[in-house]
């Protein structure tokens, strides 16, 4: 679930997403009082051509407009939040050639999304932060149809399963399944064109 802001109208949403496959939007406000609301109509794209996977997670820009939803195959989809529209698909090859990776296992899984906001002035720069597959760290560039210009594995054989990034996109925060937390500077990170592995 996140909160995204249409910034041009001011407008607030929460999105919601999970098995059902579906972006669901719901407007909110406190306009009414009633305490029940439902989503708003399903986007074309979504319906027709959206995942056919379980959303695992979802992330707004409110910069740029953007939405990413991410699934159980490993299909990050970045949509339009004006219009609905797919603005491009993104997919990672197995991070490990030398590695065992099952998608049926959910090696192929993205858990976890974030934009870096503060980074959307530029579209030479990595905007989107994915977790997964394989627990790997995925560096994207969503323009010119979407491309990943870095990634590495900072848990080992426990692979990362929680990724954040602070306000000023400087300092991004991995956890695994063991309990470690590392803290790595990303300021000047993915900036021009494929960086090295961190």
């Amino acid at each position: 679930m996140c909160n995204p802001r249409d910034s041009q109208q001011k407008t607030k949403y929460i999105v919601c997403v999970g098995w059902d496959r579906r972006i669901n939007v719901f407007t909110d406000t406190t306009d009414s009082i009633h305490h029940e609301q439902h989503a708003l109509p399903h986007w074309s794209d979504d319906e027709r051509r959206g995942h056919t996977e379980d959303i695992l997670a979802v992330a707004a820009n409110s910069v740029t407009n953007h939405l990413a939803t991410s699934s159980y195959d490993g299909e990050i989809i970045i949509w339009s939040l004006v219009s609905g529209h797919i603005f491009c698909r993104l997919k990672a090859p197995p991070p490990d050639p030398t590695k065992p990776f099952d998608p049926l296992e959910g090696d192929a899984a993205v858990s976890t999304l974030v934009f870096l906001s503060a980074r959307s002035v530029t579209r030479r720069a990595a905007t989107l932060v994915a977790c997964g597959p394989a627990g790997f760290v995925h560096f994207w560039n969503i323009y010119k149809g979407g491309k990943v210009m870095s990634h590495f594995n900072p848990g080992g054989d426990a692979g990362t399963s929680l990724i954040e990034v602070n306000s000023s996109n400087s300092v991004l925060a991995t956890g695994d399944a063991t309990g470690h937390v590392r803290l790595y500077n990303i300021s000047e990170y993915c900036r021009e064109g494929t960086d090295y592995c961190l």
